[in-house]
């Protein structure tokens, strides 16, 4: 059952949404605040370590960008980004990151291009829901349309399937089913969240948005 829903609310959720995929990371060893902060932490470790495994040189790039984006330096981190996957294309979490430093500069058509090619090159749950995201995402030059959305959400969908546990792909997944006013999804991915993560901000969010 579709549901009418203001667009305040979904343009709130996108907010919110976008600060998901840039965590800040701290290795101070200070007791993460929330859970996505903790997953943000654990992925950059070990992203970062399997770059020093292959290329130590790509892990030092990789790292650079890590801090370009926790200080907002879209520009700087995209670049850095893609240093990184050039000298290692197998590594689509490059590609991945890249196309979010480019949303958040409002490259939408730039952005979505880099995360197609990050599910081509693998489809993953983080990468799917990124996709998800950018298509949602909406510039006075490239709009989201209806057909945009629509794969969004299955791409959401199909990201929250697959790690259920991935609170990232399940506020995707939220924030899809509220643009296209999908109550019997959002109703399932609130449920989700509240059931795996009651204590985070992101679920009490989407929790006051449904009622």
């Amino acid at each position: 059952m579709k549901i009418r829903i203001s667009l305040v609310p979904i343009a709130l959720a996108a907010t919110v949404i976008s600060g998901l995929s840039a965590v800040a990371i701290d290795d101070t060893g200070q007791k993460p605040s929330s859970e996505m902060e903790r997953q943000g932490r654990d992925l950059d470790r070990r992203l970062t370590a399997e770059l020093e495994e292959s290329d130590p040189e790509a892990a030092r790039l990789f790292a650079q960008a890590n801090e370009a984006r926790d200080r907002e330096d879209h520009s700087t981190a995209s670049g850095l980004y893609g240093q990184v996957h050039d000298r290692v294309p197998s590594f689509a979490h490059a590609l991945r990151r890249q196309c979010n430093e480019e949303l958040a500069q409002g490259h939408r058509e730039m952005a979505v291009a880099l995360c197609r090619n990050a599910v081509r090159q693998k489809e993953s749950a983080d990468n799917l829901a990124a996709l998800a995201r950018a298509l949602m995402a909406g510039t006075p030059n490239f709009p989201s349309r209806p057909p945009d959305q629509i794969e969004a959400l299955e791409l959401a969908t199909r990201a929250a399937g697959m790690e259920p546990g991935n609170i990232f792909a399940l506020a995707v997944q939220c924030q899809a089913a509220l643009g296209r006013g999908e109550r019997r999804i959002l109703e399932g991915c609130v449920g989700n969240m509240a059931t795996r993560y009651p204590d985070e901000g992101i679920t009490h969010f989407f929790q006051m948005i449904r009622s």
